[in-house]
C-alpha cells in the first residue's frame, strides 16, 4: 500500500492493488532520482529481472540475471508462466518474469495521467529477435469497452517494446 500511495497524486483515491511477480522479489522497487533523467524524481520500476542492476552502466550483452532460468532451477519450482495481456500485443510472442501492477482507483477530477519511461535492458543487442521486452499500461472501467492499451509508440496504435521503439531494426 505504501508503495502505491507513494505514487498516486491528489484527485485520486486507490482503492485496490496487487502486484504480481512470476518468479523473482527483485522484480520491483521505488526510484529516486534528483537529477531527473529519465525525467522524473521518483517512481516505481518494474523489471522482468532484478531492479539492482538498473543503477549501473550496460556494458556486457549478457547483463540479464536470468530470473526465469534460476526459477526453473529451484527444486519443485514451477516454470514462470507468460502473461496472456502482454502476449497478445507482440503477436502471441512468448513472454517471461512479467511483473503486473494492478489497482483500482476512483478519480475525483475530470484528468488522470500517467507519466512512464520504458526501457529494456534488452535493447539494443536483441532488437529483432525473439526477446522482445514489452510494456502495456491497461485501462478499463465504466465507458471503456475493453481493456485499452496507453502505452503505445507516439502517433501509432503499435505497442511499446523493444522490437517497436526503433522501427525494428539493429543499431549493431
Amino acid at each position: 500500500t505504501q508503495l502505491l500511495e507513494s505514487l498516486i497524486g491528489e484527485g485520486v483515491v486507490l482503492k485496490n492493488y496487487s502486484i504480481t511477480k512470476t518468479s523473482s522479489d527483485e522484480a520491483f522497487g521505488l526510484f529516486e532520482d534528483s537529477k531527473e533523467r529519465l525525467g522524473m524524481k521518483k517512481g516505481l520500476v518494474m523489471s522482468t529481472g532484478g531492479v539492482i542492476a538498473l543503477s549501473s552502466k550496460n556494458s556486457s550483452p549478457s547483463m540479464s540475471n536470468n530470473t526465469h532460468a534460476r526459477a526453473e532451477k529451484r527444486v519443485g519450482a514451477k516454470k514462470p508462466e507468460g502473461e496472456p495481456c502482454l502476449e497478445a500485443l507482440v503477436d502471441n510472442q512468448k513472454t517471461f518474469d512479467a511483473c503486473v501492477l494492478e489497482f483500482d482507483l476512483v478519480p475525483t477530477a475530470d484528468t488522470l495521467s500517467f507519466n512512464y519511461v520504458f526501457g529494456s535492458e534488452e535493447y539494443d543487442e536483441f532488437v529483432g529477435s525473439n526477446y522482445n521486452d514489452v510494456f502495456a499500461f491497461l485501462i478499463n472501467g465504466p465507458g471503456i469497452e475493453k481493456p485499452s492499451n496507453l502505452a503505445l509508440v507516439p502517433n501509432t496504435n503499435i505497442p511499446v517494446s523493444v522490437n517497436t521503439i526503433n522501427n525494428g531494426s539493429s543499431s549493431g
